[in-house]
């Protein structure tokens, strides 16, 4: 989609082109104006329009009115015949280089909208982490999982809910709980997602060690608990 034209670049277009044209073109010139700045354009061609030799308000206000809609004619045909009459758009100035101070205060802004990120992240996870624990806590570990016996694996240090929903748990290296992901008996026959992490909760970093790693030989990692 192309930029539209600014307000002003219309004004100085029409400026350039003498108002005395022929009916048709005043036409024209109208459905351009429209196509390119819509409403806003109204008061410039008026005005424009109003400036010919035997101005008639009442008839361009009808012509106007008749050119909200978008057709063939677009744009382009203003600046079209604008350049016929030597308009010639000004050349775009340089954005003109930041100073010191608004490089420091920019830097600033970015800093803090990093820092607000950052606390917004830390209390979204700190609540996810106390859902997980609510989570975690409502299960058993005692119990069965359809989708364990659909894998063939056992339960190792994970939990049950009375419907059968499986839960693992998420932890970081020094044991704190950061996540739990469900997964459901069954598949959802609407197609939502078998497992699920904990809404919030964090994710990145966390993990569930299957066995003791320690004094082991080699430490395994995978990404699914079944593959595990």
């Amino acid at each position: 989609m192309k930029t539209p034209p600014s307000l002003e670049s219309v004004r100085e277009a029409l400026d350039c082109i003498p108002p005395d044209l022929p009916h048709d073109d005043r036409v024209r010139l109208a459905f351009a104006v429209f196509d390119g700045i819509g409403d806003a354009g109204g008061e410039l061609w008026l005005t424009w329009a109003n400036r010919r030799k035997r101005p008639d308000p009442s008839g361009d206000s009808a012509v106007w009115r008749s050119a909200h809609k978008r057709g063939p004619v677009t744009v382009a045909t203003l600046f079209g015949i604008a350049r016929d009459h030597g308009y010639r758009p000004a050349a775009a100035e340089p954005p003109a280089k930041p100073t010191a101070a608004e490089l420091a205060a920019r830097a600033a802004e970015r800093r803090a909208a990093a820092e607000r990120a950052a606390r917004e992240t830390e209390e979204r996870q700190r609540r996810g982490a106390a859902d997980a624990a609510a989570l975690w806590n409502r299960g058993s570990d005692e119990g069965s999982s359809p989708y364990l016996a659909r894998k063939k694996v056992g339960n190792h240090g994970g939990r049950f809910l009375p419907e059968g929903t499986f839960l693992v748990p998420l932890r970081d290296a020094a044991g704190e709980l950061l996540n739990v992901q469900s997964i459901r008996p069954e598949r959802p026959a609407d197609g939502r997602p078998e497992k699920l992490f904990v809404r919030g909760a964090r994710k990145s970093g966390a993990f569930h060690m299957i066995g003791n790693p320690e004094g082991a030989a080699w430490l395994l990692v995978a990404e699914g608990y079944a593959t595990a």
